[in-house]
């Protein structure tokens, strides 16, 4: 999954400076993607592992 996202990430940035000529300026936002994707990347590790090592019934 977070290949996926990860691979529409460059793509989109690609876009943006080949099609777009750099028109939606996401360059200034690369910080805060990268931090967005670290913390949804721990968070869904962390949910995965809780998910399996449960005892009880989630879904």
């Amino acid at each position: 999954m977070m290949n996926i996202l990860y691979s529409t990430g460059i793509i989109v940035e690609i876009l943006d400076q080949y099609y777009f000529k750099g028109k939606l300026k996401l360059d200034r936002f690369r910080l805060l993607f990268l931090i967005i994707g670290f913390v949804l990347c721990c968070f869904v590790t962390w949910f995965k592992a809780w998910k399996f090592y449960a005892h009880f019934e989630l879904w």
